[in-house]
This record gives C-alpha cells, structure tokens and sequence, in this order.
C-alpha cells in the first residue's frame, strides 16, 4: 500500500458523491488499517477490512465511539472526536464550529479530519464528516481536495484554496511537534451543486477568524510576505 491512508479514506467517501472514476482508491481504503483504540471485531475474516483494521495506525485522537460509530464495523472506516483540532464552517444554510478533529502527517502531507469517515458499502444516513487534505509544508493550499457530509449531505471539494501556517517558516516541512502550533483557513466549490464554503481552523484551539475580503485580495497579489521564523 504506497499511498496515505487518508488519501484513501478521501478517495472512499467519494464514492458517496457519486464519482465512480474513484471505485478503485474506494475499494482499497476499505482494507487500510484502523486504530489500535477500536476493539477487534470477532468471528470475521482474517483478510476483511474490520481484521485488518484492527492492528491499526492511530493519528493521535482517531479512534474509538463517535456519536455511537466504531471504525471497523458497518463500514465506518474511521473517526476522528477525540483531537484538539476546531473548525468553523460559513456554509449557506449558516457557520457552526465543530470541535475535537485530528490534525496529523499522514505520509504525503498534512491532514485535517473530524467526525465519521465511512467506507464503500456504507447504508443509512451519512454521519457528519470533514476531512481536508494538504501538503506537508505551510503556503498556499491551491489545489488542495476535501470532503465534508453534513445533514446527511456529502459533499466533494476536488479543489480548494486558502493558506495554512502563516507564522510557521515556509521553506521547512510541517514537523509533527509543530502541529499544535498549525492553523489555516480554506474555502471551496462542489460544482456539482454550486455549493460553496469557506472555513478556518486551528489544530490545537479555537478556530481563527475568517480573512477578510481585503485579507483575500492581498494575498492573491502576494502583497503578504512569507515570515522567516521557525
């Protein structure tokens, strides 16, 4: 397995919204590992994704109950209720601040997720879940993907924008003890519906505030320099 477990827990969701192209990454993310905090399932086969699930990964904060959800069972891949990471969400039907997400290094990059990941195969309302995908050094995250369900809603995000670490030095990688100190706001487009987002988080406290419209002119002219402290 040589790609991000979640890179491919994205990729399962997706198939939530309907993106058949990504079936293959779907069915792979279903046999990925889960936490060591999930007890393993009993009477199941040595090679199902709730086996394999069980010798597990954790991302410091994943695992266990949320909302009544255990990964490794009724498709429920992961969640993500124990961390310290907080996001506020101005969605069109209103802003709310969910609390207790999981910033961590997945291998490739950074990761933000909170709430209940679900796998291929997943029946029932779709429990509420975030999860963006960034890469491993602060900047600009143009391009970055994500994914949020909310209201039983998923939603596809294959291109976001904002900026992540701005008091962070841009030239080194985001180490994992430099975590708590990662915040960043981002916003998207599910073009599909014509939904649209914006959200900041912080991986360690409350969320900061939204940038502001001359915030979001200013930084596309690159009129905010990059600091130079670690």
């Amino acid at each position: 397995m040589t790609r991000a477990v979640g890179a491919l827990v994205l990729s399962a969701l997706v198939v939530a919204t309907g993106c058949s192209s990504h079936k293959d990454s779907a069915t792979k993310a279903s046999t990925t590992t889960a936490p060591a905090t999930a007890a393993p399932t009993s009477a199941v086969p040595d090679d199902s994704p709730q086996a394999i699930y069980a010798h597990g990964w954790p991302p410091h904060g994943a695992g266990g109950s949320c909302d009544g959800h255990v990964p490794g069972t009724a498709k429920i891949l992961m969640t993500y209720c124990h961390g310290t990471a907080q996001i506020m969400l101005k969605l069109p039907e209103g802003t709310k601040v969910v609390k207790n997400g999981v910033c961590w290094i997945n291998g490739t990059g950074l990761e933000l997720d909170w709430g209940t990941a679900t796998g291929e195969g997943f029946t029932g309302k779709m429990p509420d879940y975030l999860t963006l995908l960034m890469p491993s050094s602060p900047g600009p995250l143009d391009g970055s993907s994500a994914m949020f369900a909310f209201g039983g809603t998923p939603r596809y995000i294959p291109s976001t924008f904002g900026d992540v670490g701005d008091d962070l030095n841009h030239a080194l990688p985001i180490a994992p003890a430099l975590l708590p100190k990662v915040k960043g706001d981002f916003s998207g487009k599910d073009f599909a519906s014509d939904y649209q987002f914006q959200a900041t988080f912080n991986c360690d406290g409350p969320p900061p505030p939204l940038p502001t419209v001359q915030e979001l002119i200013d930084r596309s002219k690159g009129a905010v320099p990059l600091p130079s402290k670690s």
